[in-house]
């Protein structure tokens, strides 16, 4: 059952984003431009050390706990339709991934965005991370991806990239609202469409007078093979992947990509998991005030933290 917190947000969120005052077709785009010139105000709380690198021209950040109590790193890659870049909210996100996992440490990839830099880029970008890590002695038994839309996407596309080139694989990935599905075809996207807040419409509209804005294919796509599974990771074969935590709204419009996602992953004999929560809108895991998300981070803590 839905939170009355969840319920309450939701609603005003519909009303906002699906009010004649806002296209959501542009929303990713205008945010990706405001985000270009982006100047960070994050300060780490008093538990952690902040520190930033820079690997082939594009910056990472580690959060390291000043008392570490668990080998796990995490390496988090972050929403934002692949065109905007990484925000002070994964900043506070990562040092609550750390919390929850025992204080692990957390790398924050800032990888390179649409449309100055298009596919597969941000895929090259996750790979060489995470090899820079292992050159740093950082086994990869302990290594965890956990990504949330755009960052689900690449968690998934990444690990299919070095499986598929015979490197070695992270040991979990952890997936928030998935956007695996660049086709834009699945039955939830109609479905919920009066119900999830972002990519939506209202529901003054019928939804088969707006069956070309609710399909939109994104700019990030449009030129891509958007069937290949490094683009839409939810058509993929996953034998051999590790195991994967699925989490999503029940209301997303990407719900589709999530279930078949998981469908595919059981078909593979993957250790994979799908949670789905009533109501609930895309990215609502990054609201740190629903019941929900914390019933997320606890799932999250079972399936790392054995």
């Amino acid at each position: 059952m839905q939170s009355l917190s969840g319920k309450v947000v939701s609603t005003l969120l519909c009303a906002v984003f699906h009010s004649p005052l806002i296209n959501n077709s542009e929303l990713s785009n205008n945010a990706g431009k405001k985000t270009k010139e982006y100047k960070s105000h994050y300060k780490p709380s008093k538990e952690f050390n902040y520190s930033v690198y820079s690997l082939n021209g594009v910056n990472y950040e580690i959060l390291e706990p000043k008392q570490k109590r668990n080998n796990k790193v995490v390496l988090l890659l972050h929403g934002g339709s692949y065109k905007v870049r990484l925000l002070d909210m994964y900043r506070s996100l990562a040092e609550k991934i750390s919390r929850t996992l025992n204080y692990c440490t957390v790398y924050n990839l800032d990888y390179r965005t649409f449309p100055e830099y298009k596919y597969p880029a941000q895929i090259e970008d996750a790979v060489a991370l995470f090899q820079e890590m292992q050159r740093q002695g950082i086994e990869t038994k302990n290594i965890v991806f956990i990504g949330d839309s755009a960052g689900a996407n690449l968690a998934l596309t990444s690990t299919l990239y070095m499986r598929d080139n015979g490197m070695e694989l992270p040991s979990a990935i952890v997936c928030f609202s998935l956007w695996g599905d660049m086709t834009n075809s699945g039955k939830s996207v109609v479905d919920n469409c009066y119900r999830d807040p972002f990519g939506g419409i209202a529901r003054r509209k019928k939804a088969e007078d707006n069956w070309e804005y609710l399909h939109r294919i994104s700019a990030f796509a449009k030129e891509l093979d958007r069937s290949s599974p490094y683009v839409s990771p939810s058509f993929a074969d996953f034998t051999d992947f590790p195991p994967v935590t699925l989490i999503c709204g029940e209301a997303e419009m990407d719900r589709s990509s999530n279930e078949m996602a998981h469908e595919n992953m059981k078909k593979a004999g993957v250790d994979a998991e799908l949670h789905m929560f009533d109501g609930m809108f895309h990215d609502f895991q990054l609201v740190p005030f629903f019941p929900e998300t914390k019933r997320v981070f606890e799932i999250m803590k079972s399936r790392i933290i054995k």
